[in-house]
């Protein structure tokens, strides 16, 4: 264990640098490009097989609220395909690190696709539950080519005491925090934004 403490991952140290200074951490290339294009061939079949389901609130009642929020989503796992489990190896890769080099204690991670349609959004929020809250943190990286200011859609994060962080959803890029501190919204979208989402736990 003494040796693989030695062996230093840049990225994943900024990661952790990041949560420790700031809360959150803003970050392009942790998962390989190719894998996340493989996600978008992927969405595009779960789309031509109408699977997107309108995502819910609540933890053990859950409750379809498009009044708080109007993304559809699809639950995916390293089962399903290569490239499912390219992208859930990576990120066991970041958590076992994590937990080498700060005892994070995460253990295992939910993955989703998110599909926003134009005029969606999600209100404000705490991705914990109060009563039962295995989520320590959570994880997005976006599928978006091309995306700019005027396509909106953005994440905004309000870290306590801090001015908000307004994030665009642009191709590549991942942005992870604590699922139980760290109030956060997505914005109407312009046009459709699509992320893999989820939680490690």
């Amino acid at each position: 264990m003494g040796e693989e403490r030695l062996i230093l991952n840049e990225t994943y140290e900024k990661i952790i640098n990041d949560l420790m200074w700031k809360g959150y951490t803003e970050i392009n290339g942790l998962i390989k490009n190719e894998i996340l294009e493989g996600l978008k061939k992927k969405i595009k079949i779960i789309e031509r097989q109408n699977l997107f389901a309108p995502a819910a609130i609540g933890n053990q009642n859950r409750i379809v609220n498009k009044e708080k929020r109007k993304d559809n989503i699809y639950w995916i796992d390293k089962n399903q395909g290569v490239f499912e489990k390219a992208f859930f190896d990576e990120i066991i890769s970041l958590y076992k690190y994590l937990n080498l080099h700060c005892f994070t204690g995460v253990t295992n991670a939910e993955f989703l696709l998110a599909k926003y349609e134009p005029n969606s959004f999600y209100e404000k929020h705490l991705d914990g539950f109060k009563k039962e809250n295995k989520r320590k943190y959570s994880v997005v990286t976006y599928l978006n080519d091309n995306w700019g200011k005027e396509d909106k859609g953005e994440l905004v994060l309000y870290p306590m005491g801090e001015k908000p962080i307004t994030i665009l959803p642009e191709f590549g890029k991942t942005v992870l925090f604590r699922s139980d501190e760290m109030l956060h919204e997505v914005k109407p979208t312009s046009r459709t934004r699509y992320s893999v989402t989820g939680w490690l736990k």
